[in-house]
């Protein structure tokens, strides 16, 4: 079996994987720049079982995010496991995000992150956001990305969004648009819902829904099919102390891919520190 159009797109961030296990990075405009918070870090444990023999994930990633202000830089850096069919991939990457102020309405996010030569990770992925608050309470949001995947495959991606906010939490929908070299377009939806503790807590519980016809921008295959995905992810941030918090998390999506049928169940685990 030839493994030379293997695709897989990482699970954090970032991001998720699925849009549903981007529920480990959050959906952009759930938490608006410019808000102060302290440093940051975070170690993120992810293990994801694929049913009908399609194999397993392993992914543990360091974060570390710093605030300047108006200006927030997240640090990361990931090693990752894939067995599929028999064989087993491990690769590492690491990535940069920047998140900037332009003006009290106008912010935006560029990410970049790079990998060693294996199915697990995209070899190159590079994300460029931008975020318009139209009120205090709506935030439009469009962007671009570009990913090279194991053999030399290019993908660039479109999306445009939404983020509506309300007291004790939020809403948001995102389209995104794919064009996956040898495969076409197609496309995909994620919609969300944020809530917030009541008070002045830190904790929060939000909810993911996917659909689409892009299974192979998320998950490893054989050949390159054209099918569909739907997928519900739910994440719980949990303040221990005033410096450690507890974040939980659950993704179960379906993949059909016209040939074959098969799910995929992820949990995750991490542990932030603020100072």
């Amino acid at each position: 079996m030839k493994y030379a159009t293997l695709m897989l797109a990482a699970a954090s961030a970032a991001a998720f994987a699925c849009p549903a296990a981007a529920a480990a990075q959050g959906t952009p405009g759930d938490s608006p720049p410019g808000g102060g918070s302290r440093s940051s870090g975070q170690v993120l444990l992810e293990y994801t079982d694929f049913s009908n023999s399609f194999g397993q994930r392993k992914v543990g990633t360091l974060e570390y995010d710093l605030d300047f202000g108006g200006t927030h830089i997240a640090l990361t850096a990931s090693q990752g496991q894939r067995e599929y069919v028999g064989q087993t991939f491990n690769a590492t990457r690491g990535g940069v995000a920047v998140t900037h102020d332009w003006s009290e309405r106008f912010y935006t996010r560029t990410a970049v992150s790079v990998s060693t030569n294996d199915p697990v990770f995209p070899l190159v992925d590079a994300q460029q956001e931008f975020n318009f608050r139209v009120t205090p309470e709506l935030v439009l949001q469009a962007g671009g990305r570009y990913s090279r995947y194991y053999g030399g495959r290019d993908a660039v991606s479109w999306s445009a969004g939404a983020t509506y906010y309300f007291h004790g939490g939020s809403v948001s929908y995102r389209y995104t648009g794919y064009d996956v070299e040898g495969l076409g377009t197609t496309a995909g939806h994620t919609a969300s819902i944020r809530l917030d503790d009541p008070g002045h807590g830190r904790g929060f519980t939000q909810a993911w829904f996917g659909a689409g016809n892009n299974v192979q921008e998320y998950e490893a295959l054989p050949q390159l099919f054209r099918g569909h995905y739907y997928s519900v992810a739910l994440r719980r941030v949990q303040p221990l102390t005033d410096l450690l918090a507890l974040n939980l998390g659950v993704t179960q999506a379906w993949y059909d891919t016209g040939l074959t049928k098969y799910e995929g169940t992820t949990v995750r685990l991490g542990l932030g520190i603020n100072r």
